[in-house]
């Protein structure tokens, strides 16, 4: 891997016409927005029709906006291993369970641009992230607020960080700020707080519909017991009141990440460097039979933002609406850093489709769960999503029309038998026909948590083996 020593002078190795970065004058720093829990449906612009997100919205027009980006995983941990390594949860290994940690051979974006100069920093909001994980490599500085309630840790942080943007490290330096308060239990403080409900949360509605009975009923796929797992809706009638708040946790977190790039645009910072915004995974709001939380691989956990801003607002504006990945950005800064390429990654770098090549065909993948009969994994296009899930052992299948069907709400599985038989041989190809697991010890590193760690993600309704 070739290093840049200080001083040295590079030129972009890009054979296009136009290089989407002039690496003349050094590398830039590169700073990461990762917003956990987040939905792409609930940004302004990308098509929201409840939260609204006015920062992210105009860091979008100066922006390369990805309009189909999804995660790899539909929760914290195996989705920010795949971010970090550009692989598949199979492929790195940490795929569920609290126990399973990043093995030591995998690659972190972090380490890999700290080997090439840059000076890293991190503020994360929760475990999974820190070094219990082994998700905390690479980092010069690594400041963890996991132990501060879910809707305060933006607030703890936010002072740091514009400290960071103005007196930063030397250059270049890479920056990870992690926004956790979207997250479970939708909390967000005056005044957004019900900014978006009306009415007594605590009074049976009128409509039977919005009766939030059902969040205990049978039906409900959380696999866990709801009267814990919904502990903090003890109360609460109105079905609508926490779907509403998650909007209103949406609009607070992007108050607070407008805040931060303003400030790194005053710092004169922002036309320096690489800014990307993203987020790790979405949130169950009632679909599928799943109440606030993060479990299978739809639409609604799957989908997430991602934006990505060069120097200059190099093709701000941007719109690329071919599918992507979160495994596809580690490639990509690689490429547009002029570093050597990262072997044995699944992702691959989107600086073509940036520059507003024709994409190619491609198709992807996402995978949940590491229990024998409580697993899923996930391939689609641009067209068709196509799933299977593992549920007490019996394995059922899902089709869906991405186009007429965004929301996924109507399975085509046994209506398209030839595409069923397509993408089922497609994931065969990728996993394997027994779509083996990963839960052999010698296969997967693991060890036994800090109690105080573990009392933290439970607390935060994760469980300690499996799936989540």
């Amino acid at each position: 891997m070739r290093l840049w020593p200080l001083g040295l002078i590079l030129l972009a190795s890009c054979t296009q016409s136009e290089p989407l970065i002039d690496l003349a004058e050094g590398p830039p720093n590169v700073i990461i927005i990762a917003l956990d829990t987040f939905r792409a449906d609930h940004v302004g612009v990308l098509g929201s029709d409840t939260a609204k997100t006015p920062a992210l919205d105009r860091f979008a027009a100066e922006s390369i906006l990805f309009t189909d980006c999804a995660a790899a995983s539909t929760w914290t941990l195996p989705s920010f291993a795949s971010l970090y390594t550009g692989r598949l949860p199979s492929e790195h290994g940490t795929i569920g369970g609290s126990q399973h940690r990043l093995g030591d051979d995998e690659i972190t974006l972090a380490e890999r641009l700290k080997a090439n100069g840059y000076h890293n920093t991190a503020f994360i909001a929760v475990d999974y992230l820190g070094k219990e994980f082994g998700l905390d490599r690479g980092f010069d500085r690594f400041l963890d607020y996991s132990n501060f309630p879910v809707n305060e840790r933006l607030k703890k942080y936010q002072r740091r960080v514009h400290d960071v943007f103005r007196a930063p490290p030397r250059e270049p330096w890479f920056l990870l700020v992690h926004y956790f308060d979207a997250h479970d239990p939708y909390e967000p403080p005056l005044p957004f707080a019900r900014m978006y409900y009306e009415g007594d949360e605590r009074a049976e509605p009128e409509d039977p519909a919005r009766n939030i009975d059902v969040i205990y009923d049978g039906p409900n796929r959380v696999r866990q017991d709801p009267r814990t797992r919904y502990r903090w809706l003890e109360g609460v009638r109105d079905l609508r009141f926490p779907v509403r708040q998650y909007a209103a946790g949406v609009s607070y977190v992007d108050h607070h990440v407008g805040v931060a790039l303003d400030s790194l645009r005053s710092s004169g910072l922002l036309d320096e460097s690489i800014v990307i915004v993203l987020a790790d995974h979405g949130e169950h709001l009632t679909e599928h039979d799943i109440y606030f939380t993060h479990r299978l691989p739809y639409a609604e956990t799957l989908q997430v933002p991602l934006m990505i801003r060069l120097p200059g607002a190099v093709h701000g504006g941007t719109r690329v609406h071919s599918p992507v990945s979160l495994i596809d950005l580690l490639p990509t800064l690689l490429e547009l850093l002029d570093l050597d390429p990262a072997a044995s990654v699944s992702g691959q770098s989107l600086t073509a489709v940036m520059r507003g090549e024709e994409p190619e065909n491609r198709l992807l993948y996402a995978e949940y769960g590491a229990l024998e009969d409580w697993n899923a994994r996930s391939v689609w296009d641009a067209r068709w999503r196509y799933t299977e899930i593992v549920d007490d052992g019996v394995r059922g299948v899902e089709l869906f029309d991405r186009r007429a069907d965004p929301r996924e709400q109507r399975n085509l599985a046994t209506e398209r038998t030839d595409l069923t038989r397509f993408y089922a041989a497609a994931l065969d190809a990728r996993f394997g026909a027994q779509r083996p697991l990963l839960l052999d010890p010698s296969v997967v590193p693991q060890q036994e948590l800090d109690p105080a760690v573990k009392a933290r993600l439970q607390a935060l309704g994760y469980v300690d083996v499996g799936g989540q």
